[in-house]
């Protein structure tokens, strides 16, 4: 109310050297947004109807207060027209007479607004499933944008749609409830962009989708952004952060290069990781990368499947590359009591090297792969902790099996 301009890190916004990066620009109120997403990325975050005793220590002090206020912000939004606040206060009035509980609540918002709120309680309060909504198909004439949406969740919740000319709102409209192949119309007002939520009033897991530009030759739909070192997400922007690296090992020498990468502060779904370098050594190019895919599954003991693929390539001899390619997936599980300590996970992957001919070294075999599947159960609590781990791995020319078992008790 009185520092509508302050940001999230004061005076140091001001600075002109790091108002390129979202971290320092972002306005104060939007952390809360942030602490939600922080959770919820991980595919840890739980509903607001939990009792304390059931939450994680992060979500109870930090995570469930933000995605309250966000909750209680959407509710205003939609509603608009100061019906919340007008509901509260009646709600505080009919609380000084009887004993309440949220169905009064309910009761009384939904008499000043008129509309069924049956969504927010049910599925922002007592759920803990992700929104995320999605362009489908878009259309647009002189005077308006037709478009259909995906509700990649199937959550069934309000959702804004807005017009955007040059960073400013030329049109915005609530939809109540996404159907699937439904046309709706934005009026276009000159709006070269069309965006879903693009003022974070929805509690969204995901606004990366969000976007559509009309502008020509604008393929990526939101301009590339570049960053040194590391940055908070920004989704009005596509990401890319970059950082110079060095390296030395002995038949290369010193190895300078550049990493460019996508890992902003929240996890992601893809992550790629790309890092060519330059070997000082034999002036010739060598390097690494490595992509990444996160499925997350909200409502089950398998709660991650990641895949997983990297490439490496430098000189194990003067005049020979080896290159290491490394495909991966790893199936990890949990209880439904996030409280538990107990985790799982299923990790199966295929290393392969291949080494070229070298006039200096004598290498009998160049090139070999091994299969490795591995499968690790720990339960760790604060006195006591048991976890195994159970191996194979299986090449050619050999083949193993190992167990490991670790457990550990301590007493008064």
């Amino acid at each position: 109310t009185y520092y509508p301009e302050e940001k999230l890190m004061g005076k140091i916004a001001k600075m002109r050297l790091l108002k390129a990066y979202n971290l320092v620009s972002m306005e104060f109120n939007e952390q809360y947004s942030y602490f939600f997403m922080l959770m919820a990325r991980k595919n840890i975050d739980q509903p607001l109807g939990f009792s304390k005793d059931k939450l994680l220590r992060f979500n109870e002090k930090i995570t469930s207060k933000a995605k309250a206020g966000l909750s209680i912000k959407y509710l205003d939004s939609y509603l608009n027209n100061e019906i919340l606040s007008k509901s509260i206060s009646d709600f505080y009035i009919l609380n000084s007479k009887k004993t309440t509980n949220w169905i009064d609540f309910k009761n009384t918002i939904e008499n000043n607004s008129g509309k069924k709120l049956d969504w927010f309680f049910e599925k922002i309060i007592e759920d803990r499933s992700a929104i995320d909504y999605a362009f489908d198909k878009i259309t647009k004439t002189d005077d308006s944008f037709q478009f259909s949406l995906i509700d990649k969740n199937q959550y069934q919740v309000p959702v804004s749609v807005f017009g955007l000319k040059d960073g400013k709102i030329t049109s915005k409209i609530w939809i109540d409830k996404v159907v699937k192949d439904s046309i709706y119309t934005l009026p276009r007002n000159g709006a070269d962009k069309i965006v879903i939520n693009y003022l974070n009033e929805v509690i969204e897991i995901n606004q990366r989708n969000n976007w559509k530009s009309f502008k020509r030759y604008h393929i990526f739909n939101k301009p590339i952004k570049f960053n040194f070192m590391k940055d908070i997400e920004n989704p009005n922007y596509n990401q890319v952060l970059y950082v110079p690296t060095i390296e030395y090992n002995y038949y290369d020498g010193l190895i300078p290069g550049i990493k460019i990468h996508n890992k902003t502060l929240l996890d992601k779904p893809f992550l790629f990781n790309i890092n060519p370098t330059f070997s000082t050594n034999t002036g010739t190019i060598s390097g690494s990368t490595s992509f990444i895919l996160n499925h997350y599954i909200r409502d089950s003991k398998l709660f991650l499947t990641r895949y997983n693929v990297s490439y490496s390539s430098f000189h194990y001899a003067p005049d020979a590359y080896y290159r290491k390619f490394n495909p991966t997936i790893s199936f990890r599980f949990r209880e439904n009591d996030f409280r538990s300590n107990n985790r799982q996970v299923i990790f199966v992957r295929y290393n392969l090297v291949d080494r070229e001919k070298s006039a200096f070294v004598d290498v009998t075999s160049e090139n070999y792969g091994v299969f490795d599947v591995q499968y690790a159960n720990n339960k760790s609590e604060l006195t006591k902790q048991f976890s195994y781990t159970l191996g194979l791995q299986m090449s050619e020319k050999f083949g193993k099996a190992e167990a490991e078992v670790e457990f550990r008790k301590l007493f008064n």
